[in-house]
């Protein structure tokens, strides 16, 4: 049941309760003022015109009336008792329950399609990458095997922002390289944007920025080993997320929910007018989204399960075991 169902249901056993006590009132009230009257008539000797008879049917169903009142009052003691009793859960649900923050974008592997814009990761080349069992599946050696996704740049911020990956890595690749999601391909020298690998057994951040004609450089870089590797990501899908959080100048990972490393990453020699800049992107409308590929390098091969991007935000450790309990 949803927490307005849940509201709506409370308030109506409140209003309800509020009414049959405001009629119970009424009720003693017309009560006194017949017991009053019958008093009145009765100590006048019934001049009022009323016989002996009628009154004594009078008092019968006056008392059956107080009969009716005391069993409603005993019901409505009984149901104030209830709701004191659970005030404390009602106001639980009177307040709105956690909500984390949404994708920005998605790609489940249904197909190639993200689940909140529509943009279309393609595979290069065409026949390269398949869906299987709503896996995308990037098992063949080399740079050439990956997906490309052009994603507009209002939906990119040059700031914050949170990734995570759902996947399994691919034994007997490349030695060093098990998982890569860039945005960009080509010369390292004039990189946009950021890449993300496991690299070594660790998880490898880099941010670019600080554009020159020389070419671009890192302004946030962490590395974060992951313990249990390899098999954490060889025997099992693993939940991986990134936070790139600017405003603290932190990158902090997360395997299966819980905190791996937390760094401040800001590149020595990076000055704050290179921070407050941001990535570079040179200007472009749509950035590219690298499944496998970081400048001319590829074999992150891996099941990608799912892939999450959250823009211009830096998920709590809250959001993140939400998200990873909605994975398992």
């Amino acid at each position: 049941m949803s927490y307005f169902q849940n509201n709506s249901n409370l308030f109506s056993i409140q209003s309800v309760v509020d009414s049959f006590t405001q009629v119970i009132t009424q009720q003693n009230t017309a009560i006194l003022s017949l017991q009053t009257t019958m008093a009145s008539i009765v100590s006048s000797g019934g001049t009022g015109g009323a016989s002996i008879a009628d009154l004594t049917a009078l008092q019968t169903t006056v008392s059956d009336l107080e009969a009716v009142v005391g069993t409603n009052t005993t019901a409505i003691v009984a149901t104030n008792t209830i709701v004191s009793d659970h005030t404390t859960a009602i106001a639980a649900l009177e307040v709105p329950g956690f909500v984390a923050t949404p994708q920005t974008l998605s790609w489940d592997f249904r197909d190639f399609f993200d689940t909140k814009q529509g943009i279309e990761f393609v595979p290069i080349p065409s026949d390269g990458v398949e869906i299987i069992d709503q896996k995308a599946v990037v098992d063949l050696p080399g740079p050439l095997h990956y997906l490309r996704g052009f994603v507009p740049v209002a939906f990119v911020s040059k700031f914050s922002k949170t990734l995570m990956f759902r996947f399994k890595s691919i034994a007997g690749m490349d030695p060093n390289v098990d998982f890569v999601f860039s945005t960009f391909s080509g010369d390292d020298r004039f990189a946009l944007g950021f890449a993300i690998r496991v690299f070594n057994g660790a998880i490898e951040t880099k941010v670019y920025g600080a554009y020159n004609p020389s070419g671009t450089k890192q302004i946030y870089s962490a590395l974060h080993p992951i313990p249990g590797y390899p098999s954490v990501i060889f025997n099992q899908y693993v939940h991986m997320c990134v936070v790139i959080n600017t405003a603290t100048g932190f990158i902090t990972t997360y395997i299966n929910g819980v905190q791996n490393g937390s760094t401040n990453a800001i590149t020595s020699g990076t000055t704050q007018a290179e921070l407050d800049a941001g990535e570079y992107h040179a200007g472009v409308s749509f950035l590219p989204f690298f499944v496998n590929k970081a400048g001319d390098y590829g074999d992150g091969n891996a099941l990608y399960d799912k892939i999450d991007y959250f823009d211009n935000v830096a998920l709590s450790q809250q959001e993140i075991t939400y998200y990873y309990n909605e994975s398992i």
